[in-house]
């Protein structure tokens, strides 16, 4: 009997060492956001494919909280590389975020308001006259790992050289700890064209794993492009996304 208790105090000691959190796939685009805000800092992978162009993205994400507030956010992707466009290693495109707070509970129930903002500093020879916004809000709720939510959002590519492009995005989530310090998770998120035309209707599905121990995580997930309009949005019918850091 106390071995039993001893068994059991120790396995549910560890779940709850492993409850970060985290709710969606940490990415460099696109990210599928979430309603709470956290301080964080980790590297973060992403690779795709399409036809002949394979693209590798290595990317470096902090996040910091002011007043329980306000999130600030910073991706900087410093190792690019285009199998199709680039002989060798670039710098990409750095990525400001922002994020309020409107609703919340800790860390177990929330609802805020959001706005990613990329910009041209890419050291390739491509060209600088596009950015993109994404805004919207987010909503999630946790309980013992647990995790649901998703967001609403409009993504907004601004190129000076062509039509801008404008987006609506409709993101779900789901995180569920299947044995201690892991979690299976699963995105799905799809995209309906606006501007200039709404032709695209891309649908894609991110299953994966996550590990996690006070504060320690690291995940790797594969992204699926269920049609042929989300290949072409993600560059990849099949790709990788992984990640590494600390939490705090």
């Amino acid at each position: 009997m106390v071995r039993k208790l001893v068994i059991f105090s120790t396995l549910f000691g560890l779940a709850l060492a492993s409850l970060p959190a985290e709710a969606q796939f940490s990415r460099y685009a696109l990210p599928v956001e979430k309603g709470v805000l956290e301080n964080k800092l980790e590297v973060q992978y992403q690779y795709s494919k399409l036809g002949d162009v394979n693209t590798s993205i290595m990317s470096v994400e902090g996040q910091y909280v002011l007043s329980d507030r306000l999130e600030l956010g910073l991706n900087v992707p410093f190792l690019t590389h285009d199998y199709g466009t680039q002989d060798g290693f670039e710098f990409g495109d750095v990525i400001l975020s922002a994020k309020l707070k409107v609703l919340g509970v800790g860390d177990m129930l929330g609802l805020a308001l959001f706005l990613n903002g990329a910009l041209p500093t890419h050291s390739s020879d491509l060209p600088r006259d596009n950015s993109k916004l994404q805004g919207g809000a987010a909503v999630n709720a946790a309980l013992l790992g647990f995790t649901v939510g998703g967001d609403v959002q409009l993504i907004w590519g601004l190129d000076g050289s062509t039509d801008d492009q404008i987006y609506l995005g409709v993101n779900a989530f789901a995180r569920m700890p299947i044995i201690p310090l892991i979690a299976i998770q699963l995105a799905a998120e799809y995209y309906q064209s606006f501007k200039p035309s709404s032709d695209i209707n891309a649908l894609v599905l991110t299953p994966g794993l996550e590990f996690s121990f006070l504060g320690v995580n690291a995940g790797i997930a594969a992204r699926i492009a269920t049609t042929d309009d989300a290949k072409i949005l993600f560059a990849s019918r099949l790709g990788v996304l992984a990640h590494g850091g600390f939490r705090f």
